[in-house]
């Protein structure tokens, strides 16, 4: 599995499903990679922010990759 996709579109994403996240990826040695929907639930975006996770690159709906910051 090279990334996640989905989270936090069925609701509030909580502390252990993250934590299963991290460990997902953490016991193969792997970074954590999420594609994340502009839809999905705030408490998302609150681990990201909480763990120090950040974008690097935002999809827009033309199609065209951003940057992120």
């Amino acid at each position: 599995m090279t990334q996640a996709v989905g989270l936090g579109l069925n609701g509030p994403v909580s502390k252990e499903e993250f934590d299963r996240l991290e460990e997902f990826y953490f016991s193969r040695k792997e970074a954590v990679r999420v594609e994340t929907c502009p839809m999905a639930d705030a408490t998302l975006l609150e681990h990201y922010k909480e763990r120090g996770y950040h974008s690097q690159r935002i999809f827009k709906r033309d199609g065209a990759w951003d940057r992120g910051g």
